[in-house]
This record gives C-alpha cells, sequence and structure tokens, in this order.
C-alpha cells in the first residue's frame, strides 16, 4: 500500500510522528480525531489498523496506546531515522536485524557525505583479529548492506561457526574458493578463517574511531 500525502492515513501517521517528536508519546484516538478532522473514533481505529497490517505502523497488543512507526512508515513521510546501529560485529546475522528493526539499538545521524538512499548500518568492532590492517576493538564501521562484494573488500560476513565477522574477502589460491581473510598473524598464521561456508551482509565503507 503506497500513502498519497493528502489522504488521512498519511496525516495520521505524519500526526504519530510529529506528537511524539514533541512530546515522546504517541497521541490518543481522539487526539487523532481532532487532528485529522474525523468525527468518528471507530474510523481512525480502521486507519491505525490498516497502516499497522501495511507494515507503516506496530502496535503493541499489551498496551493501548503504544503505537510506534516502523522503518517503513519513516520512509513513506520522506524521514531519515539515520543509520541504524546493530550494536557489536559479533552480535548477530545483520540480515536478520535488519530485516524488522528488531536488532536496532538505535539510529545515528546520517553524515551528509551518505546518500540518504544508500542501505547503511553501523557496528562496532570487536577482537583483534584486524589490528594489522589498523582496525581495532571499539572502532565503529560504517557498512553498506549489500549481499555481494569484489576481493580485497572489507565485508561483514555471517559464518555458521563464528557467527558475524569483519574480514577482507579474498580467494584461496589453491581452491580457488572465496574465504576471509584476517590480520593477526598471532591468531591466523595462514591468514585465513577456516569457515568456507559464509554469507556476505555488508562492504564496510567508513571506519571511525574515538580517541
Amino acid at each position: 500500500m503506497t500513502l498519497k500525502e493528502d489522504s488521512n492515513q498519511f496525516k495520521i501517521l505524519e500526526f504519530i510522528y510529529d506528537t511524539v517528536e514533541s512530546r515522546g508519546f504517541p497521541p490518543t484516538v481522539r487526539e487523532i480525531c481532532e487532528a485529522v478532522n474525523l468525527s468518528s473514533t471507530s474510523t481512525v481505529h480502521g486507519h491505525l489498523n490498516r497502516l499497522v497490517k501495511a507494515g507503516y505502523l506496530y502496535k503493541d497488543p499489551s498496551k493501548p496506546r503504544a503505537l510506534e512507526i516502523t522503518q517503513d512508515g519513516l520512509n513513506a513521510l520522506g524521514i531519515d531515522p539515520g543509520i541504524p546501529y546493530l550494536g557489536t560485529v559479533a552480535a548477530g546475522d545483520p540480515d536478520t536485524a535488519l530485516a524488522d528493526d528488531s536488532g536496532v539499538e538505535f539510529y545515528v545521524e546520517r553524515p551528509e557525505k551518505f546518500d540518504k538512499r544508500e542501505p547503511l548500518y553501523m557496528l562496532k568492532v570487536e577482537g583483534l583479529s584486524m589490528i594489522e590492517r589498523g582496525i581495532y576493538p571499539e572502532d565503529m564501521v560504517i557498512v553498506r548492506h549489500q549481499n555481494d562484494a569484489s576481493l580485497g573488500d572489507l565485508v561483514i560476513a555471517y559464518t555458521e561457526n563464528n557467527g558475524t565477522t569483519l574480514k577482507e574477502l579474498t580467494k584461496d589460491r589453491q581452491t580457488n574458493e572465496l574465504r576471509l581473510k584476517a590480520y593477526n598473524k598471532e591468531m591466523y598464521p595462514d591468514d585465513l578463517l577456516p569457515d568456507t561456508h559464509f554469507k556476505i551482509c555488508g562492504k564496510v565503507i567508513s571506519l571511525n574511531r574515538n580517541y
């Protein structure tokens, strides 16, 4: 379902967003009635249910006024919430975390150099496996969400044995298989992770460090 700016559902969604931004919690159904010039609360309930069904709103069934605008809802309003922060690199599968916003801890303001249409997310580096590439624990990386990459790219990959990891995409010279390369000779003397089956979940495009 696509929302038109002059539709009641768009106006309701916009009013919910503005209200939460200004006072920290969503409006009542009667407040929505007054804001959108609807006389019937049942009509508002109908619009809210359709917004939930379309994926623009999340409604907690255990809390009568708990309305939360989803990522799709923000997109429909033309609002960029920023870059979602998903925690540490080892926290889980980014594809799953981004699918329904369940893994998003908070949003970080998007730097102007990044297009608002780019599907980005942020992770905090954990571990020492990339220190010889200049990547250290507590570094923050911005990742473009994609499922392919070129050789030499720094990628976020999901493996069965090691979970989510930040490594360089390379090839095994003997088998010609795609592999993940670490940069810490003490941890990985032959550079390569043992995993031969993995899923690419993004390409690292920026690294930030707090000194």
